[in-house]
């Protein structure tokens, strides 16, 4: 048996930029504009803080095991969550309030010899 999962951006709403029915939806990928970009970097969010260490020390450990892959954290990505500042304010909006924490690498139960691919 297979089961075809479709590549989709799973987010809430945007105001009028991008409505949403739900708490969540999905959106299809090639309809999510490069936040990054679009805004310009994160300088809107105002002060990019302190610099956050545990933050760092888990992305550096993190991108280290997906070069290992032959991949890489996006650039933007690490930058927002490298500081307290900018990652801290994805609390101010998030209903769980756990955005901001990154987690380190959980046990698993399946071989080390096995990989998650997406499909196209």
């Amino acid at each position: 048996m297979s089961v075809e999962l479709a590549s989709s951006w799973c987010a809430t709403d945007l105001g009028v930029y991008r409505p949403c029915r739900y708490t969540y939806e999905r959106y299809p990928l090639n309809s999510v504009p490069p936040v990054f970009d679009a805004l310009g970097g994160f300088r809107w969010l105002g002060d990019r803080g302190q610099h956050n260490a545990d933050n760092v020390s888990v992305l550096t450990r993190l991108n280290t095991s997906l070069n290992a892959v032959g991949v890489a954290l996006p650039e933007d990505f690490v930058q927002f969550y490298s500081s307290d500042g900018w990652a801290g304010e994805l609390d101010a909006v998030s209903v769980t309030g756990c955005w901001t924490r990154l987690a380190v690498r959980c046990p698993r139960s399946v071989p080390s010899s096995a990989r998650w691919t997406p499909l196209p």
